[in-house]
């Protein structure tokens, strides 16, 4: 069985979280810096982007 990959994040593009909340990634460098719709921000290394378990945000 093939292993998936994980969702690479974009900066613009809006995501949902396993918990059906709503961020929008502000920077991918080092580190993924995220704001979440209630406003508050995020620091996140690439092993806790992929525990977020993201999908795309569709509107």
């Amino acid at each position: 069985m093939k292993k998936m990959c994980a969702l690479q994040p974009m900066v613009g593009q809006v995501y949902r979280d396993m918990k059906n909340c709503s961020f929008i990634v502000l920077s991918n460098r080092e580190r993924i810096f995220v704001e979440y719709a209630d406003g508050h921000f995020e620091r996140l290394q690439p092993k806790e982007w992929e525990k977020l378990g993201p999908s795309i945000a569709a509107f």
